[in-house]
């Protein structure tokens, strides 16, 4: 398991705005690994794809009924 590590940005105080939540999202964006963006999109894909092929299968054989 990757050691990843732990964001700056507090997480406990809270947020007075839209405005100030945008901040924190690009702070936090800013603050990610490219690698776990990379990880997390290739987890995607593949559980995608693996969605994609069931659906496939289960609208095929439905329509053999």
């Amino acid at each position: 398991m990757k050691n990843y590590r732990k964001f700056t940005t507090p997480v406990q105080s809270r947020i007075k705005d839209v405005d100030e939540l945008r901040e924190r999202i690009k702070a936090a964006w800013e603050e990610l690994d490219q690698c776990i963006i990379d990880t997390a999109v290739t987890q995607w894909s593949l559980a995608f794809m693996h969605v994609s092929r069931q659906k496939a299968t289960t609208l095929s054989t439905s329509c053999l009924d």
